[in-house]
């Protein structure tokens, strides 16, 4: 063999070593975790949460081969902080958190509830209240939820806008309870006159008989508009993160192992989820921030 023909072979080979080296580096560089963290956004008790998705834990776990821990956080702001700082790898987000959260840490939407494309809110006031409309309000104490709830405060809010009230200057007092079911018991309490809450959550509510009959009623339903996701650090191993979606798209309320994982989300079944299902809400939360700027709210009495 030539000079030139050897060294036109010790060049492939060269880079082939150096494809394939490439290849080793980048398999190091995203090892599949060994642990995967949930955080889920704490729009109820936590006693709730744990019970409602510990079988949703073991099923992926089970499913995807790698554990699933569910990672509990005391507030929006701490469950937003800790995916800031990568201490999340999974999350069920409210639209509004994943908005925000998208703005600090770069996370792919995987999922969503069929009910969370058409999701809506509740205005409760007590069974004995003798309004008949919102406009029957005026003066009166609303309970939102958390400040960062899409469902219990930021579509609410905008709802209420549309049917031109603004909330600081209509009603007399604004509060935040912190949770769809404390604002409930704000209501039923007799500490606010109107609550607004996410509808699903008190349907559950009135089931498990945490709303005893009787004890209130929907004043108000808000129009249909996208909620809720479970969103994934896009920093993942592809392979991982279609492993988790995966398992999300194969539950199917008709097999009965599937019911007892999809029954406490109030879940028939899962669909891919998208960017685009939130741009309308990412555009209306600077309008609401600055209105809640300019006119600051009171506190529960």
């Amino acid at each position: 063999m030539g000079r030139s023909a050897q060294c036109g072979v010790g060049f492939r080979v060269f880079v082939i070593l150096l494809f394939l080296a490439g290849c080793r580096s980048e398999g190091r560089g995203v090892p599949a975790p060994e642990l995967l963290r949930v955080g889920i956004l704490p729009d109820q008790s936590a006693q709730v949460l744990t019970a409602r998705y510990k079988p949703l834990i073991e099923h992926l776990s089970k499913t995807v081969g790698i554990p699933f821990r569910y990672v509990p956080c005391d507030s929006y702001d701490q469950l937003l902080e800790k995916i800031a700082h990568g201490d999340i790898d999974l999350a069920y987000l409210g639209g509004v958190t994943y908005v925000k959260a998208s703005q600090q840490a770069t996370l792919k939407p995987l999922v969503m509830r069929l009910r969370d494309t058409r999701f809506t809110s509740y205005f409760l006031v007590r069974a004995s209240h003798p309004a008949q409309s919102l406009r029957d309000l005026q003066g009166q104490r609303l309970a939102f939820g958390a400040e960062l709830s899409t469902s219990g405060h930021y579509m609410p809010r905008h709802f209420l806008e549309q049917e031109g009230i603004a909330p600081e200057s209509f009603f007399g007092t604004i509060s935040f309870t912190g949770t769809h079911d404390a604002t409930a018991l704000t209501v039923a309490n007799g500490q606010a006159d109107v609550g607004a809450a996410n509808a699903t959550i008190i349907d559950q509510m009135r089931r498990d008989g945490r709303i005893p009959e009787g004890a209130m009623r929907v004043l108000w339903e808000t129009p249909p508009y996208a909620d809720y996701v479970w969103a994934i650090r896009a920093d993942l191993p592809p392979e991982v993160i279609n492993r988790t979606r995966d398992a999300f798209l194969m539950l199917d309320a008709s097999q009965s192992a599937h019911r007892r994982v999809l029954e406490p989300m109030a879940a028939q079944v899962f669909l891919p989820a998208r960017n685009e299902d939130f741009a309308a809400l990412a555009d209306m939360i600077s309008h609401t921030e600055q209105s809640t700027r300019t006119h600051p709210a009171g506190a529960l009495e």
